[in-house]
């Protein structure tokens, strides 16, 4: 099928996939998962070939279902302008195949330039970069579709006036020929080219087409230009236009003081020097440069690191950055090493001799965010290095700056740099993403949370980048407390290491917009962390940047830090602070379906305060058995509510209501129970006694009980007025263990004394001697299987006693009990009996009890104690 707009010469073809296998046949109207998956998809792909035939032509492949109908992507297509036709293939036959494959289309050439202009070479279109990180070198191709041939450029830099010798990289490269050249290779001849030395070779692969190359070796790189066509369409008139176009250029020797064209850094070079982005190694600039005069080479690297999360100690990192720069073989000893500084910015100064004679210098060098390393080969003996000192630090330089707006990041600024987005292609993918957290995905599901939007506004020239992140706050969502949304924001910029705030910084703007910038830095850090955290209506934005300590900041920082407070027109101001619970009781009750699959999805996420928690308490009452997750929605409306910081008693009240409405539904009673069990309130802890005493809850898992019981045990002050009447409970499997490990905790905190639940001594004594009992026996087992034990078998191992399962419970009635020592013996007999356990952990904690309280534990046991390693 071929299209084509009205107005243009853009043209794409379509290939039709086999039909797919969702459509609905037993229904006229569509289903959820055809609007979803077919029509939905539909929309995105016609939007998707509108986008990139703007631009040029395309051939896109298409699933047959997504073509028809009146929703399919041909009708999409048409009512978007485009002409269409089915294009009908006839008479294929070998023979015409044969024929269509001997067609020459004549093709026009024109001069193609390297981004650096180091070489020029005329080509039928342009030569687009192909280079990916999996192959160490770059490469620009041109594909001739309709003669079925490629023209490519491949350079690969060898580094060899600081690594090696034109001579080396001509012997690996004569032995790398024969590996890599496919096929056989036919003719091999020496060519050359401005001075430059390499070599013309032809060869012919396995399936009988023709290839052609040039070679040449420069200081710094291997440059490949490389034709190959099926047949014998190389030995053409194209290929000698190809190669007989080659340009290399060649550098002028004279000293300069050279500088990038975007600044950063200035030195003394011996001429204009050989300058790469190395986009495979994190956009690294490298920079190379010979002296044909006394055969010294230098070379620059300059990579940004663009670390957010901490910042690191600059001898550590300087130690990486000569790590990773390493050497070759040719080092044969370190000769001398020190940290300095050079231009005022931290510095690692390396010598090292190689095994030709000659002295390698390298600075490693930290400058904000970007890593330098300066290296000069030389025979020379020079102590210092006169050239390290020619090195001076100067200002990045920018274009002016022009506005920028983003709808997706809701932000408009005035920017020297903007980020490199297909704003087209990024809108497809943005309404993608957004419909599928909206729910139209295969489960259904809503996203509570919003992915954050964010862009980089880097330099490629400069190395610096500004990050903008801007999280867009949920529908339901309201901010209860500024103060400490403000104290979590800013220690999530401080981490978890050693970093200090060194300014913070409060403004406020007419527009509403409100926030904070911070500087953060580290001892032994010569950077800084820059952000600018702004609050505006329902979105939050973080700006993050690096800069040195200095009082100079680029001019991409500063538009950013200092200028940036506009948002976009598409921007709705709605306050982040009010409560959106009428809202979210709207929407559940909403005749939209979408609607209401929003509001019983963000339940458990809801923000509720003591304001709108009477709107809840009617909306749980308003709920009718008959609705759509009725269970799940009116039970996470009740544990909601125990999220209230309410000093009323209101609350307290609804859940007890709640409680006494649904006695005929655990599931809601429970939910209840625990909800009055996180409010910590006098009422609401006087409630819940009142409820526990006259119908205390059965949870269906132990770990309900668990989470129960530390809710009650957060506030033990609160927790005391539940007692003694609470260990009427005690007696109740489930509640035993929370309900004495509750008491545990209050008699060891102060808060309950001997007094207090003296009553119900006698029955936590019998338990304690039960479970006393239960590890004499267990002790009375290991010991026997030890007796048994072959002490020739070094794999039959004698079994431990220490921490033993009832370790743990003999501690805590051990608390319980020692308030009782001195007027019963039996339970001083019960502490003898533990201090000669032999589960070590009993006998400590026995010991440790005692001495606490100031009683007497005999030496012998603590000596033994004592002599063991592990005590």
């Amino acid at each position: 099928m071929a299209i084509w707009p009205t107005n243009a010469s853009a043209k794409i073809s379509i290939s039709m996939a086999k039909p797919s296998t969702i459509c609905c046949k037993n229904c006229s109207s569509p289903t959820a998962m055809e609007e979803k998956f077919l029509f939905k998809r539909n929309e995105i792909q016609a939007d998707a070939i509108d986008s990139i035939l703007k631009k040029t032509s395309l051939f896109a492949g298409v699933g047959a279902a997504h073509l028809p109908g009146a929703r399919g992507v041909i009708e999409l297509l048409r009512s978007k302008g485009y002409k269409l036709r089915a294009v009908q293939m006839k008479d294929r036959d070998a023979l015409q195949k044969d024929a269509i494959n001997k067609l020459k289309v004549p093709v026009t050439f024109t001069t193609q330039h390297s981004a650096d202009s180091f070489y020029s070479v005329a080509a039928p279109g342009p030569l687009y970069s192909i280079s990916n990180r999996d192959q160490q070198m770059s490469r620009s191709q041109f594909a001739d579709m309709s003669n079925g041939t490629y023209y490519l450029v491949s350079r690969v830099k060898t580094y060899a006036g600081i690594k090696a010798t034109q001579d080396d990289v001509k012997k690996k490269l004569d032995s790398l020929l024969y590996e890599n050249i496919p096929g056989t290779i036919l003719s091999k001849k020496p060519i050359v080219q401005n001075g430059y030395e390499g070599y013309a070779i032809s060869n012919r692969t396995r399936r009988g087409d023709l290839q052609r190359y040039q070679l040449y070796i420069t200081p710094f790189e291997v440059i490949i230009f490389k034709m190959s066509g099926k047949g014998d369409y190389v030995t053409g008139e194209e290929a000698d236009q190809f190669f007989n176009s080659i340009q290399l250029s060649n550098s002028i020797a004279r000293q300069l003081k050279f500088s990038p064209a975007a600044g950063g850094f200035s030195t003394t070079l011996p001429h204009q020097p050989h300058s790469y982005l190395n986009a495979i190694l994190n956009n690294r600039w490298e920079y190379e440069a010979t002296d044909k005069a006394n055969g010294d080479a230098y070379l620059i690297f300059k990579t940004g690191i663009h670390n957010y999360h901490f910042l690191g100690n600059d001898s550590f990192d300087l130690s990486l950055i000569e790590t990773s720069f390493g050497s070759s073989g040719q080092l044969e000893k370190q000769l001398s090493r020190k940290y300095s500084t050079i231009d005022g910015a931290p510095a690692l100064l390396v010598k090292q001799q190689l095994n030709n004679g000659q002295t390698l210098y390298a600075a490693h060098v930290i400058k904000a965010a970007q890593h330098y390393v300066f290296a000069h080969r030389t025979r020379s003996a020079d102590r210092n290095n006169a050239w390290l000192k020619s090195i001076r630090f100067i200002a990045t330089e920018y274009p002016a700056p022009q506005l920028y707006e983003d709808s997706f990041l809701l932000i408009k600024v005035n920017t020297p740099i903007v980020p490199e987005i297909d704003h087209s292609v990024r809108a497809i993918l943005e309404r993608a993403a957004s419909e599928a957290a909206a729910g139209n995905n295969s489960g259904g599901y809503i996203s509570y949370w919003k992915a954050p939007e964010n862009a980089v506004f880097a330099s490629k020239q400069t190395g610096e980048q500004v990050f903008v992140k801007m999280q867009e706050f949920p529908a339901y969502y309201a901010l209860k407390d500024s103060a400490g949304f403000w104290q979590k924001e800013i220690a999530d910029c401080l981490g978890n290491g050693d970093m200090r705030l060194h300014t913070k910084n409060w403004f406020y703007h007419p527009d509403g917009s409100k926030g904070y910038r911070l500087e953060i830095r580290d001892t032994g850090s010569s950077r800084a962390l820059h952000y600018l955290l702004m609050l505006k209506g329902r979105h939050f934005f973080t700006i993050s940047n690096i800069t040195d300590t200095g009082a100079h900041k680029s001019k991409l920082h500063t538009q950013f830090f200092e200028r940036f407070l506009s948002t976009h027109p598409h921007f709705k101001m709605q306050p982040v602070t009010a409560s959106r619970v009428p809202m979210f009781v709207q929407d559940l009750f909403s005749a939209d379906s979408m609607l209401q699959s929003r509001a019983r999805q963000a339940v458990g996420n809801l923000e509720i305060d003591a304001a709108s928690a009477p709107l809840v308490f009617q909306t749980i009452q308003r709920l009718s058995v008959t609705s759509k997750n009725y269970y799940e929605t009116k039970t996470g409306l009740i544990e909601a509510l125990g999220a209230v910081k309410d000093s009323s008693g209101n609350v307290a009240a609804y859940l007890k209501e709640v409680y006494e409405q649904t006695a005929d539904t655990s599931l809601f009673q429970n939910a209840a129970m625990m909800a009055l069990a996180r409010l910590k309130t006098h009422t609401s802890s006087a409630v819940l006694k009142e409820l526990l005493l006259v119908d205390p809850p059965i949870f269906e898992n132990v770990s309900d009980y668990d989470l129960f019981f530390d809710h009650i045990a957060d506030s033990l002050a609160l927790s005391k007025q539940l007692f003694p009447g609470l260990l009427q409970l005690a007696g109740i499997a489930d509640y035993k263990e929370g309900i004495t490990g509750l008491l545990v905790k209050l008699v060891d905190s102060g808060y309950f004394k001997a007094s207090d639940y003296a009553t119900y001594l006698p029955t936590i004594f019998i338990d304690a001697k039960i479970v006393l009992k239960k590890q004499q026996v267990a002790e009375d087992r290991i010991m026997n299987a030890n007796n048994k034990r072959d002490p020739d078998d070094e794999d039959d191992l004698p079994e431990a006693y220490a921490g033993g399962v009832n370790s743990f419970d003999l501690k805590n009635y051990g608390v319980l009990l020692m308030p009782f020592y001195d007027k019963n013996k039996n339970i001083q007999a019960f502490f003898e009996r533990l201090l000669k356990s032999k589960d070590e952990v009993v006998a400590i904690n026995a010991a440790a009890q005692l001495l606490k309280h100031k009683r007497t534990v005999g030496d012998s046991l603590l000596n033994v104690l004592a002599s063991q390693d592990q005590y």
